[in-house]
């Protein structure tokens, strides 16, 4: 598996579902590496830094993304792509046709 980045200390309490404890403890185990950005609380400025260093490891960005306008919170999908782009990497975009947001 791939090394995965966490943008704070607070990520997994803060932001990770109940239900999806597990699942993501089982991801972090089976990763190479972990490394937790040395931010203290989830939040803008964690999730840029974490988007910054994905964009800086990447070659080539697969964004699933509905093209939906940046929310203003930084670190979203829309400010991904746009770096990406502003950077020169190649960008998928995918969005099956009749997906849609939860709302989760």
């Amino acid at each position: 598996m791939a090394p995965s980045d966490i943008p704070s200390r607070d990520y997994r309490e803060a932001v990770v579902r109940p239900a999806d404890l597990a699942e993501f403890d089982a991801l972090r185990h089976a990763a190479v590496e972990v490394v937790v950005l040395p931010y203290e609380h989830a939040g803008r400025a964690a999730y840029e830094a974490a988007n910054r260093r994905l964009l800086q490891g990447a070659d080539r960005l697969v964004a699933v993304w509905d093209g939906s306008a940046p929310t203003g919170r930084g670190g979203g999908t829309a400010d991904s792509v746009a770096a990406a782009r502003l950077a020169g990497l190649a960008v998928d975009v995918v969005w099956p046709l009749g997906a849609f947001r939860s709302g989760a």
